[in-house]
């Protein structure tokens, strides 16, 4: 196993054991109880995150890139800011 694979499979380990109310409080996502999944927007488009069968799924044709060209970083990068996204403040004024 790679060095990246093994964060993308901690990632979903730690999406799979975390509370859906708790990811959504933080990271601003919905989770659908019914089927497992949460539903993120993420540059404009929006997505499907399984945490038990580990999959992205785009619902529109326009996200395709994300999950063909620029899979391995967008993966990466949406599982981890469900993981750890935290509540923030705006700041300045």
């Amino acid at each position: 196993m790679a060095i990246t694979d093994a964060g993308e499979n901690k990632a979903w380990e730690l999406l799979a054991a975390s509370d859906p109310a708790g990811v959504c409080a933080r990271a601003g996502v919905d989770f659908d109880p019914g089927d497992g999944t949460y539903r993120v927007s993420s540059f404009g488009r929006d997505f499907i995150v399984n945490p038990a069968g580990r999959l992205i799924l785009n619902r529109e044709p326009d996200g395709e890139i994300f999950l063909k060209r620029y899979s391995y970083f967008f993966r990466l990068s949406l599982l981890w800011y469900l993981v750890k996204a935290a509540p923030a403040c705006p700041s300045g004024s």
